[in-house]
């Protein structure tokens, strides 16, 4: 706004300095002075920061104006109009009464000067208008911009609590987890185990007097550990998840996560024996999911987004679906390219679909596992 009303105060110093060689008025040197004078106040009012700095320099820059105007020449009320307007805005902050300077000075000057007057008057003004509405937009710009960022900082608190939130419960989870692990080695094969040893220990020393008897320990020793084998077998097996029960959870986390940064509400339903999906495809779908949750804040307005994964006879079938505005002509970015192609690099299809909303659907062929431990 400065910069704008300066550029106005060289443009009318400009204006005097032609209608003062045009008059062929005298006195060059004194009129040079005062206008250095008048643009070193309009310069300063750049520079200095306080408010009240700048309500002095304007004040001093209006009286230079007006004793100039009566005590030298006439031409020095040109400068008043802008002046008088900025130290009315400056002090009283109502720009409907920055015209009132400009009228102010009109009556003690010369009929003949009246028309440049008014046009510098004019000119000025509307200047000191525009520049006035564009600061205020500018200012609007601003508090938007700090919002926006007091906005995000509240939001990223949020994440860096939900994930020391996450962190925390995984720490305890693994800890209970380890000390049932414990209790159920210490109950099923520890005894076990002591048994064994206190049974071998025997049959060593009847080795040489009593070999069939030894033998029969041994033997028997050899039972009591084959069934701790098996039960530490059973602890292992119940402790360790299944392929499809990673891939649930990692998918649920992925959505759980989105929701926690967006505020975009994200939920995960599934039907049929999610078995039939194979490690590297549930890799596919996790990362496609992770990028069309990108896409869904970027681009699609969107409040809701729902991940399905329905095995069918033949197929397996993942959808990602947001109640956003859609898009009636699809155009394939980075990120809709690179989930094509993971796709039909194992051997899938891609289908999008933005009438309703906006959805990518994934379509697999059943692969059914084969049994084992």
């Amino acid at each position: 706004m400065e910069s704008w009303l300066l550029g106005t105060k060289l443009a009318i110093v400009l204006f005097v300095a032609v209608q003062w060689i045009e008059t062929g008025s005298e006195s060059g040197a004194v009129a040079v002075l005062l206008v250095l004078a008048y643009v070193a106040l309009s310069a300063l009012f750049l520079v200095v920061r306080p408010p009240a700095w700048k309500r002095t320099l304007v004040s001093l820059a209006l009286l230079l104006s007006a004793l100039s105007a009566l005590l030298f020449n006439p031409l020095f009320a040109l400068f008043i109009p802008l002046t008088g307007a900025e130290l009315v805005v400056a002090f009283s902050g109502a720009a409907r009464l920055a015209p009132l300077p400009a009228v102010i000075a009109l009556l003690p000057l010369p009929t003949a000067l009246w028309a440049e007057y008014l046009l510098c008057a004019a000119f000025s003004l509307l200047v000191l208008a525009l520049a006035t509405r564009s600061r205020g937009r500018l200012d609007a710009v601003v508090r938007e911009n700090e919002a926006l960022r007091a906005a995000n900082e509240v939001q990223r608190r949020r994440i860096v609590a939900g994930e020391e939130y996450e962190h925390h419960v995984r720490r305890v989870v693994q800890l209970e987890e380890r000390n049932r692990m414990a209790q159920e080695v210490h109950d099923r094969v520890g005894h076990a185990i002591a048994g064994s040893v206190v049974q071998l220990e025997a049959a060593s020393a009847l080795l040489a007097s009593d070999p069939a008897r030894a033998g029969q320990m041994v033997r028997r020793s050899v039972e009591v550990l084959r069934e701790g084998m098996e039960s530490i077998r059973i602890t292992l097996r119940g402790i360790k998840p299944q392929t499809e029960e990673l891939g649930v959870g990692r998918l649920r986390s992925e959505l759980n996560r989105f929701t926690a940064a967006s505020a975009i509400q994200a939920r995960l339903t599934h039907s049929g024996d999610v078995a039939a999906i194979e490690p590297a495809r549930w890799a596919v779908i996790i990362d496609n999911t992770r990028e069309a949750l990108t896409n869904v804040v970027k681009h699609s307005g969107a409040s809701r987004v729902t991940m399905t994964i329905e095995i069918l006879a033949r197929l397996v079938k993942a959808e990602i679906r947001d109640d956003g505005r859609g898009a009636y002509s699809i155009k394939k970015g980075l990120g809709i390219r690179g989930i094509e192609e993971r796709t039909q690099g194992l051997g899938g299809t891609l289908i999008i679909d933005g009438s309703s909303g906006f959805s990518l659907i994934m379509l697999f062929p059943r692969e059914e596992r084969s049994g084992g431990d």
